[in-house]
């Protein structure tokens, strides 16, 4: 082939300056496909750079294909059959996979000699000379790299590079060595939803254990316990991406790892946060199994957690789930919750602020009233709140609470110079009036009787009150 490639130059003056040999594989006789013979050509150009690169050591190396599946096989790491395999391991022994590029067909000079060219024409052809137009330029305008997710374009050229299911693996010369790799099983952004990737992965895990255990399989619809199986699956790969070195650490038992906060997440934080995730199981499961049309209280729950769904979120979104759907339920039981509430330690003003948030939300206006109430040494009841009725009333007003709900908790504000303002604002007609009475304020009753409607009762009760002579009225 050399030989008649220099006695082809011999005869064409034009290019006789051009010293890079280069020729052109011709296919054989025996029938193959084309995937192999452009491998061949690819072995050609690694062991050519080998000869031309020690007189340029300083230069970067470009190397260039245009068949996308010899660029697929040089950059993957997928075994290959024995052919496929010997050549792509000479070729990265020889070349780098991240200096190989594709070059499209229409714009390959080599592939003019294939298609039949004249010496005539190939000594005025620039491309055959100089290569592509582009080859010159900046990288930026080299032809844009295709994201290479093939492996053959046939049938036939897949059955010559792929291993068939009858390869025996005795045979073959390439080492093989196990090791722990943290990928999951599953790409979690190719699901919409946590709960279909739980699903999945736990449909996956159902298959490994019935593969194990022929004589014991499991069937039927996925348990909540399969479901926390997936879900932890999901978090320890995360936290093994992320903590690996801290997490070796802490298994040989490194001191300085011991004491600090990494030990503290490991022990502490990991267990709250399995808790918290066989809670959110347990709840999911009791709202599911619950005959009532939960679909407006479903709305509430992304109102006030900003939340679609209960999985993988905060502790906090348990205790609204909690008091949202099973208020009503027995202390004792673990879904309740003042359970919850005892379970995560949760302090007496943040469980009273979201029950207080659900309760108005719900408009469970007794509920609300008998969660401040509580009993004194002398067994009296009385109205006490932890977060001060300012924030009560101001919640009670956002829900939109009828007066006489906003009367009572106004009425239990210790500083009493608050209560005619907030009464006023939060109109509660009947508690302004009482107290301009009381107060003897001629001229504020007067004021406010104006200001409400001509023909409703309050204004005909302070119509009443201000014509009553017996007042003595301060202004």
């Amino acid at each position: 082939m050399k030989t008649m490639w220099k006695d082809w130059c011999q005869n064409l003056q034009d290019l006789t300056d051009f010293e890079v040999s280069r020729w052109r594989r011709v296919a054989p006789l025996k029938k193959l496909t084309l995937p192999p013979l452009e491998l061949l050509a690819a072995v050609i150009a690694a062991r050519l750079l080998c000869v031309v690169q020690p007189h340029f050591p300083c230069a970067k190396t470009y190397l260039w294909t245009d068949s996308l599946i010899v660029l697929h096989w040089i950059k993957s790491s997928k075994r290959r059959k024995q052919f496929v395999n010997n050549r792509v391991q000479e070729i990265k022994q020889k070349t780098s996979p991240a200096n190989w590029y594709h070059c499209p067909g229409n714009q390959n000079p080599a592939d003019k000699i294939t298609h039949g060219c004249s010496v005539k024409q190939l000594s005025q052809d620039n491309s055959w000379k100089f290569g592509p137009p582009w080859l010159s330029d900046f990288k930026s305008s080299w032809p844009m790299q295709e994201n290479l997710s093939i492996c053959c374009d046939s049938e036939e050229s897949c059955s010559m590079c792929c291993e068939s299911d009858n390869y025996d693996n005795s045979e073959s010369d390439i080492p093989v060595f196990n090791c722990a790799v943290n990928k999951p099983i599953l790409n979690v952004e190719d699901f919409s939803t946590l709960r279909r990737l739980l699903q999945v992965t736990s449909f996956v895990f159902r298959f490994i254990y019935n593969t194990r255990n022929s004589n014991n399989r499991r069937s039927g619809p996925i348990t909540s316990s399969e479901t926390s199986k997936a879900l932890i699956y999901f978090i320890k790969m995360s936290q093994e991406n992320s903590f690996s070195s801290e997490i070796n650490n802490v298994k040989l038992n490194n001191t300085h790892f011991q004491s600090g906060s990494v030990n503290q997440f490991l022990q502490k934080s990991v267990v709250e946060h399995k808790i918290c995730i066989e809670d959110q199981i347990v709840l999911e499961d009791h709202r599911i199994s619950s005959d009532e049309n939960n679909s407006a209280t479903d709305k509430l729950f992304v109102e006030l957690t900003g939340k679609k769904e209960l999985y993988d979120s905060s502790i906090l979104c348990n205790l609204i789930f909690s008091l949202l759907y099973f208020y009503n339920k027995p202390k004792i039981a673990s879904i309740s919750p003042t359970s919850v509430k005892t379970r995560y330690n949760f302090s007496p003003k943040q469980y009273t602020w979201c029950a207080l948030r659900v309760l108005a939300a719900l408009k469970k206006w007794a509920d609300i009233e008998e969660l401040f109430l509580s009993k004194n040494w002398l067994s009296g009841v009385k109205m006490r709140s932890c977060i001060g009725f300012v924030k009560v009333l101001d919640i009670l007003a956002k829900r939109r609470a009828p007066p006489e709900v906003v009367y009572k908790y106004i009425s239990c504000l210790e500083d009493q110079s608050l209560k005619l303002p907030l009464a006023k604002i939060y109109k509660c007609h009947s508690y302004v009036i009482e107290a301009l009475q009381k107060n003897k304020d001629r001229l504020g009753l007067l004021e406010y009787r104006n200001s409400l409607p001509p023909h409703s009762i309050d204004y005909s009760i302070a119509t009443n009150i201000l014509d009553n002579v017996i007042i003595k009225w301060k202004n």
